[in-house]
């Protein structure tokens, strides 16, 4: 492990692996490491490949006040529900990431700014991300008169090999067009070639008029690696895999053990100060 040297002015987060448990809750441990956060005057931010609606169940209970990230930061959102930034996928890249997920078999979504398409709603995981995010889908026989509003695309599929290997092809044919990494093992995103958690870091930082060296991050999945390379101090959960706890600069406990909380108590207090919540 390595000991973050800077102050740390910033902490962003995850959502689905770090933040929640697998069953997409929120503890009461979790909600009162962020109020402890809070009462450090530590600025506290999520960067999620979630929609922006799939951020509506955490605002008022963890009393988010910052921006937050979604679509790996194709979006920046106010607590309010503001869009402030939008990056789309070209429309060229949504149509051939389309085609590759469907030639290797796998379910196809496509989320807009505020909606999610999708080809078969009895998909394997379509009812998993209804309950995640909060948001019914809309099903459409094809994607014709869409792909110009691509926020982000997933392919999906119960065959974890499958959704890797789709990784790597997307990876190959969008190649400086745009991004596709996978969010979950059973999911691979794509979004537009500026949208990941490394430019998610950066805005938000930029927001907060905080430099990147003094920036903490904390996540689980190869899509958080692009933040880990930007901050000055990173955390992977203990769920994560081992290529992405090799570049963590620590490793917390998974998130059925309450990783997250026990993360902040043991690598985020030490470093701060505490202020008056008031």
């Amino acid at each position: 492990m390595r000991e973050a040297k800077a102050p740390i002015s910033l902490f962003v987060s995850d959502v689905d692996g770090t933040l929640l448990t697998p069953d997409k809750r929120l503890t009461p441990a979790t909600i009162a490491a962020v109020n402890t956060l809070k009462e450090y005057g530590l600025p506290f931010a999520l960067a999620s490949s979630r929609p922006p609606q799939g951020f509506r169940t955490l605002i008022e209970p963890l009393r988010l006040t910052l921006p937050f990230a979604a679509f790996n930061g194709g979006m920046i959102v106010d607590p309010h529900g503001q869009c402030l930034a939008l990056d789309l996928l070209p429309e060229a890249c949504a149509q051939e990431s389309i085609a590759t997920i469907l030639a290797q078999d796998l379910e196809v979504w496509l989320f807009t700014q505020d909606k999610w398409y999708l080809l078969d709603d009895k998909g394997a995981y379509v009812a998993h991300e209804q309950h995640a995010i909060g948001v019914a889908p809309i099903t459409v026989a094809d994607f014709s008169g869409l792909f110009g509003q691509a926020a982000k695309i997933v392919g999906s599929s119960r065959d974890f090999t499958r959704v890797a290997a789709c990784e790597a092809i997307l990876e190959a044919n969008l190649a400086g067009k745009a991004n596709a990494h996978r969010s979950q093992a059973y999911y691979v995103d794509v979004t537009p070639r500026d949208a990941d958690k490394g430019h998610a870091v950066e805005k938000l930082a930029a927001y907060c008029n905080v430099p990147l060296s003094e920036v903490a991050v904390i996540g689980d999945m190869a899509n958080d690696l692009a933040m880990f390379a930007k901050a000055g101090f990173s955390i992977a959960m203990g769920n994560a895999t081992e290529a992405v706890k090799a570049k963590a600069d620590a490793v917390a406990a998974d998130n059925r053990h309450e990783g997250f909380a026990r993360a902040v108590e043991t690598f985020i207090l030490p470093r701060l100060k505490r202020h008056s919540a008031h």
